[in-house]
């Protein structure tokens, strides 16, 4: 898996890169997603998002936006579930209407299958992680906001 960084400097550390690469390296090992480039795009504070996710078709490139706030892992697993849907082609945003299993889907951000899934597996994918990895449940970003 390649993974390529663009970093707003001032809002994260060495420390917080790390975390989230290994973050994103278990998720990608658990859906099977090895063998992608994702870039990731590493912002200043938003109150609008905490981050999102997108494919291009044209360039086969996958992308996710993540802004320092206090559920950063629970984001990143949330947006790693869509890049998953992007992968499978479970999920297509490109169109007039989002498409889901081949199927148009016009319902309410919260009824989506695609977030349910994602909002589900937020969860599964941290516990997880902590199960097999050395990191403290914390990253330096959620410590300094809490």
């Amino acid at each position: 898996m390649k993974i390529n960084f663009n970093i707003t400097k001032n809002y994260w550390s060495k420390a917080d890169q790390k975390f989230i690469t290994a973050a994103v390296k278990y998720a990608a090992y658990r859906y099977g997603l090895q063998d992608i480039e994702l870039n990731i795009k590493l912002g200043k504070p938003n109150k609008k998002y905490c981050g999102f996710s997108d494919y291009n078709e044209d360039m086969n490139r996958f992308k996710i936006w993540l802004y320092p706030q206090k559920a950063l892992l629970l984001t990143i697993f949330h947006e790693m579930t869509h890049i998953k849907q992007f992968f499978f082609d479970e999920l297509d945003l490109d169109g007039a209407a989002p498409r889901w299993m081949g199927k148009k889907c016009r319902k309410k951000y919260e009824n989506r299958p695609w977030e349910i899934e994602a909002n589900k597996m937020e969860e599964v994918l941290r516990r997880e992680f902590f199960e097999v990895s050395d990191y403290y449940p914390l990253t330096c970003i959620e410590k300094e906001q809490t």
